[in-house]
């Protein structure tokens, strides 16, 4: 017998994300791209 775990992850295995993180992102790389900042 397994555990089923599945909506913890997306299909990649990667956690998924909430709303709020997805949108801190996007601000955080609105600002970065306003400075002319990459992620490199």
């Amino acid at each position: 017998m397994t555990a089923d775990h599945d909506g913890d992850t997306a299909a990649g295995g990667e956690p998924e994300l909430s709303d709020s993180l997805r949108t801190f992102g996007a601000v955080l790389k609105a600002l970065r791209e306003a400075d002319g900042l990459t992620q490199e």
